[in-house]
C-alpha cells in the first residue's frame, strides 16, 4: 500500500472472537501474543511449532485447510512459504474475511499498526507506513510510548471516559461536543482543577445543569475510580 493509498486505523473489539494465524515461527507468534492480549480466542495452525504459541491458544497441529478459516473473523498468512500465503489470502479474501500477509503488504485487507498504550490502556496510540516502512513505525512508536510516560493525558483520558458515563448533559449536542473537547484540553489535576474546569465549561456552553451537587457527586466518584482516590 503505497502513501497515497490511505488505510483507516480502527480500534478493534475481538474479545471473544475467533482469529485464525497460520504458522509456527516467531512471526507467527509475536502476532499471537498481541491477539491474546486483546482477548481473542486465537487459532493457530501449523504442522510445527518453533516456538511455544503461549497459555490459552488453540493449536491445530496439521498443515493449512480451508475449513480452517470457517467463523473466523481475522486470519493472518504468517508461514514462510510465499506461495501458502498468497492462498491464504485468497480463500480468505474470497469469504468476505479480513486477512493480512507476512508476505506482502499489497496482497493484505488489514496491516496492523505499531500500538502503545498508557495508563492501563485507556489511551493508545498507533503508528503505520501503511507496510511501506514498517521499522519507521516500531521506532516512532516506542518513541511515542517514552514521551507518554511522562504526561499526563492517559490519566486525563481515564478521568474523563469515566465521567462520560456519569455526567448527564443536556443541551444540544454541539454544545455536548464542544464541553467535552474543552475539558479535554485543560490541565486539570486536582478535585478542585477538575471541578473548576468543568464547570467553566458548562458555563461557556450553556450547560448549567451541571452546576451543584449533581456535578460534586459524579466528579468526586470519577476521580475515585480514575485516580484510585
Amino acid at each position: 500500500m503505497s502513501g497515497e493509498k490511505k488505510g483507516l486505523l480502527a480500534h478493534l473489539d475481538i474479545t471473544g472472537e475467533r482469529v485464525v494465524v497460520v504458522g509456527g515461527g516467531r512471526v507467527a507468534r509475536r502476532k499471537i501474543a498481541r491477539l491474546v492480549a486483546c482477548g481473542a480466542h486465537v487459532v493457530c495452525v501449523s504442522p510445527e511449532m518453533e516456538c511455544d504459541p503461549g497459555a490459552g491458544v488453540e493449536v491445530v497441529a496439521r498443515a493449512f485447510e480451508a475449513r480452517d478459516l470457517e467463523g473466523a473473523r481475522l486470519v493472518f498468512a504468517a508461514t514462510s512459504d510465499e506461495g501458502l500465503n498468497e492462498r491464504i489470502v485468497e480463500l480468505a479474501r474470497a469469504r468476505g474475511v479480513f486477512v493480512s500477509s507476512a508476505s506482502s503488504a499489497s496482497g493484505s485487507l488489514m496491516l496492523l499498526a505499531r500500538v502503545r498504550h498508557a495508563h492501563e490502556a485507556w489511551l493508545s496510540v498507533g503508528v503505520s507506513t501503511h507496510g511501506g516502512a514498517p521499522a519507521v513505525a516500531s521506532a516512532l512508536a516506542s518513541k511515542l510510548g517514552e514521551w507518554l510516560e511522562g504526561q499526563a493525558w492517559g490519566e486525563r483520558a481515564q478521568v474523563m471516559g469515566v465521567l462520560r458515563g456519569r455526567l448527564e448533559l443536556g443541551g444540544a449536542q454541539r454544545a455536548r461536543a464542544a464541553f467535552w473537547r474543552g475539558l479535554a484540553r485543560t490541565g486539570a489535576g486536582s478535585v478542585r482543577e477538575w471541578s473548576e474546569a468543568i464547570r467553566q465549561g458548562a458555563r461557556e456552553q450553556g450547560l448549567e445543569e451541571l452546576e451543584g451537587e449533581a456535578l460534586n457527586e459524579a466528579l468526586n466518584g470519577a476521580l475515585n475510580e480514575a485516580l484510585d482516590r
